[in-house]
């Protein structure tokens, strides 16, 4: 079974949506962790759609 993996662009950075999610062991990324804060939306969803 593969594991979910999410990415959350600076409008769902949430600590506490991000904490709670990585607590039922969901992988997630946010752009600010990426460096990626202030990006388009396309270039968000095309680098992550790269990654995996």
């Amino acid at each position: 079974m593969s594991q979910i993996r999410l990415y959350t662009d600076e409008d769902s950075n949430r600590r506490a949506i991000v904490q709670a999610l990585r607590e039922r062991g969901i992988d997630v990324m946010t752009s600010f962790e990426a460096n990626r804060l202030r990006y388009p939306d396309d270039e968000q969803y095309g680098r992550q759609s790269k990654a995996g």
